[in-house]
């Protein structure tokens, strides 16, 4: 059952947070709107920081078939010290699935940084989960001036390129819906129950979360898009590049991007820290906010 996540992951979340026996609302953005960037319509939330004096902005990057929400119950953890920007990657979430101009990792990163800039915030310390990561290892290998530190929370890497058959397929017209129909056959909740260490976290507004934007008929030709144009992830050569200072965190039990990835991305990240966590599976935002939220802010106050 557990093979059935790979592949499908994102994450989303609940809008109450359990802590310490009591139940956290969660925090609301300043700003919940939409931006108009490289031929998208990109949904981001904006989260001032509470402190007189903010000690950074972190741009939060979700991974696939997530969107923003994955990061709702860390946001109560870090929006006290730090600006936060949440967005929605185009195809996924709010944000628009129609043809575009930036289907690939490499185009995702170009329009991250966009938006962080056009927010007033030039210069970012990028929090990625999941595919989010790979966003956010592109954007500092292109951007090296406009990033200061990278988090990546259960990271991909070293995936190849769609093979050429398969985007040979994205061009025909029955592609798009055949891949709309197949997402709506699946069962959320059990690749939810799957990708996590503790199915207790599973709720039904955490599935509500996931399940809303995948009724959206044209995801279907979104991913087609993003599957014709998303190139590979970086090679070693590439991420041997990258100087920035990087946190790396990975659950243990991660039933979709093994350890050993985690383990060669620190490897190649020459100033990079692995955190590898017991009992914790791939959605490390809704897992176990408060320890990474720990974990994220003794990284930044040391680099």
């Amino acid at each position: 059952m557990k093979n059935r996540a790979i592949g499908f992951f994102s994450c989303s979340c609940e809008t109450l947070i359990k802590k310490g026996g009591l139940i956290v609302q969660k925090v609301r953005p300043d700003r919940a709107s939409y931006l108009y960037i490289q031929g998208a319509s990109v949904y981001f939330e904006y989260y001032r920081c509470q402190a007189q004096e903010a000690k950074g902005t972190l741009l939060l990057l979700h991974g696939f078939l997530a969107s923003s929400a994955c990061f709702h119950q860390l946001v109560p953890y870090l929006h006290k010290d730090y600006h936060l920007i949440s967005c929605d990657l185009p195809v996924f979430g709010r944000s628009s699935k129609a043809p575009g101009t930036v289907y690939s990792l490499s185009g995702y990163a170009h329009l991250v940084v966009e938006l962080a800039a056009r927010l007033g915030h030039a210069y970012v310390t990028i929090v990625g989960h999941s595919m989010g990561g790979q966003v956010a290892l592109h954007a500092a290998k292109a951007f090296p001036g406009q990033i200061e530190r990278l988090v990546l929370l259960a990271s991909s890497g070293y995936l190849q390129r769609v093979k050429r058959t398969y985007r040979a397929i994205s061009y025909l017209p029955f592609a798009a819906p055949a891949i709309y129909a197949a997402i709506r056959r699946q069962d959320v909740r059990a690749f939810l129950c799957e990708a996590v260490y503790d199915k207790r976290v599973v709720t039904k507004a955490m599935v509500n979360a996931y399940t809303l934007p995948l009724s959206d008929a044209s995801i279907g030709k979104g991913l087609t898009l993003l599957a014709r144009h998303r190139e590979g992830d970086l090679t070693s050569a590439e991420l041997h590049t990258i100087a920035k200072p990087c946190l790396i965190i990975n659950g243990r039990e991660d039933p979709v991007i093994p350890v050993q990835t985690s383990v060669r991305l620190a490897k190649d990240l020459a100033n990079s820290k692995l955190i590898l966590l017991k009992r914790c599976g791939h959605l490390l935002p809704e897992e176990k906010p408060s320890l990474i939220a720990k974990h994220m802010k003794r990284f930044l106050r040391k680099t």
